[in-house]
């Protein structure tokens, strides 16, 4: 009876790990930060104006290297930070340390100082400051404005989406919402098109405009696979001229 009891127990056991590793690979398909690899990996992206971004991982799913142009980072990954390596042809830059707290990146350090980042409890990035200043604001879980010092003024940027359009990996989002502002280095935001959920929490629906105070308004639409990713991403530019120009993204996911 002992005997049964002990068996009885092992097979409970290996249902409950069953069913433990079901939930743990649903989380990975959500947007959820703290979660570095979700769903499909970015292997590469091309621009209409021939800049190719070509992303390498390791075993791990996690990014080592990627590539835009004559331009490339290298990546290290530890428990408690990532450092990126930036080699060009055309500049040279000390690397940048990205210190990570539970899969989410609290602080960037380089050589001009560092980036603090700011998190509200639902793990949705509220504001940067450092060498650069940023916040934003959030809305049915997605972004819904924005505003960053350009240098010259504080420049405020509302958002929309599509509703009935799922984000699965924000890609777009981490130059259109200014979200690289907090990378320190150029070509690090590279790592954040691989991983943004090292950015806490994405947006929820994919990106339908943004519309600047200093007069443009970019203009977002997409193709996607049958799993919802976006395959291609067709940007439009107005500016307050009413001159417009469109660039066309087309990306692969593995």
């Amino acid at each position: 009876m002992k005997t049964f009891r002990l068996i009885g127990m092992a097979l409970l056991a290996v249902v409950m790990c069953v069913n433990f590793a079901s939930c743990s690979d649903d989380e990975d398909e959500n947007n959820d930060g703290g979660t570095v690899v979700s769903g499909k990996l970015l292997r590469s992206m091309s621009e209409d104006d021939n800049n190719n971004y070509l992303f390498s991982y390791n075993e791990k799913k996690q990014l080592i290297s990627a590539t835009l142009g004559g331009d490339k980072i290298n990546v290290k990954w530890s428990d408690s930070d990532i450092i990126v390596e930036t080699i060009s042809t055309s500049f040279k830059e000390e690397p940048a340390n990205f210190i990570i707290k539970n899969g989410i990146i609290t602080s960037t350090v380089w050589d001009k100082g560092t980036e603090t980042l700011t998190y509200d409890n639902n793990k949705h990035l509220i504001k940067i400051s450092g060498d650069k200043t940023c916040m934003w604001s959030w809305g049915n879980d997605n972004i819904s404005k924005f505003s960053y010092y350009d240098g010259r003024e504080t420049i405020t940027c509302t958002c929309t989406y599509y509703a009935d359009k799922e984000n699965k990996h924000s890609t777009i989002d981490i130059n259109a919402l200014r979200l690289y502002y907090i990378c320190g280095i150029e070509c690090a935001d590279l790592l954040l098109m691989a991983h943004p959920n090292l950015l806490g929490t994405t947006n929820k629906n994919l990106l339908k405009s943004v519309t600047s105070s200093d007069g443009w308004t970019e203009n977002y639409s997409y193709e996607i696979d049958k799993e919802g990713y976006p395959t291609k991403i067709i940007v439009t530019e107005t500016d307050k001229y009413d001159s417009s120009y469109s660039s066309t993204y087309t990306l692969i996911w593995q």
